[in-house]
């Protein structure tokens, strides 16, 4: 496809599926976005651990104990875009 002309869009709605203690993650793919990172935080608006997974549109992690805030941020050349 064409190179990229900015950063990627903001991916699709983030939805957790709960099974046990591990979390299944899916959400839309944002536009121009050749990657993702995955952030997972104790606190609303982190800091935030961060993960690259690569051009998947779905993740499984294991839930940390107690409340964590998830979110995810399409990544290409020309930087990152909005969770």
């Amino acid at each position: 496809g064409a190179l990229a002309s900015a950063p990627p869009g903001q991916p699709g709605t983030l939805v957790a599926q709960f099974n046990g203690s591990r979390v299944d993650l899916t959400w839309g793919a944002a536009v121009d976005a050749t990657s993702y990172v995955l952030e997972i935080g104790v606190t609303p608006g982190g800091p935030y651990t961060r993960r690259n997974i690569g051009a998947l549109t779905a993740f499984g992690v294991t839930a940390p104990a107690g409340d964590f805030y998830m979110r995810v941020r399409g990544l290409n050349a020309l930087g990152e875009g909005l969770p």
